[in-house]
């Protein structure tokens, strides 16, 4: 099973496209585990589905990807952000590319975004701002082992920081890790769709 974590910020709208985005996949074994900045504005359209709320602190994404870490269930780990779609067929794309990697602790794919693909390459291992939570699909143990860095404030700049901060302490910890150029896992509509 893979745990799908999402932050969601009050109020923002996106959060049924990106939930949709996942219900559409062929692949179904999944989980997705919700995590309000303060009392929950969703509700659960499925038993797949579970929605928690964390006390408004306006720093989101970080502090409920910790939590959303701490709740999952699955063997892997992937974050969506809550105005993010998956692709068509990400999920399935990502157990393929699990089993053609022989099941890595960790496996990073692309998301498209602003500037066309990110990471940019080449690397052998991305550098601060090439990743983001979007594109890492993780162990689960390896992810709770490490916890999702927290920060103060939370500004974009913070956030990218915490995603790249978590991601080498889990390198410290594996060398089965794996960049498959092929595995498109999301997009990010506001700059590839123009909305």
């Amino acid at each position: 099973m893979i745990s799908i974590i999402m932050p969601h910020k009050l109020g923002r709208q996106q959060i049924h496209r990106a939930v949709q985005s996942i219900h559409r996949q062929e692949f179904q074994d999944w989980e997705l585990i919700i995590i309000c900045d303060g009392k929950a504005d969703v509700t659960p359209s499925s038993p797949k589905e579970q929605v928690h709320e964390t006390e408004h602190t306006g720093r989101y994404g970080n502090v409920q990807r910790h939590l959303g870490i701490d709740l999952a269930k699955g063997d892997y780990i992937i974050f969506l952000d809550d105005d993010d779609l998956f692709t068509e067929t990400c999920l399935i794309d990502v157990m393929a590319s699990l089993k053609k990697w022989e099941y890595p602790d960790i496996l990073i794919g692309k998301t498209y975004g602003q500037h066309g693909f990110l990471p940019h390459l080449p690397f052998t291992r991305p550098v601060a701002g090439s990743i983001g939570g979007g594109n890492i699909i993780i162990k689960s143990w390896l992810a709770k082992k490490v916890g999702w860095p927290e920060v103060k404030h939370g500004t974009f700049s913070q956030n990218r920081y915490c995603d790249f901060k978590f991601l080498n302490a889990c390198w410290y910890l594996t060398e089965k890790t794996y960049y498959d150029s092929d595995l498109l896992i999301s997009m990010i509509p506001r700059f590839s769709m123009g909305t």
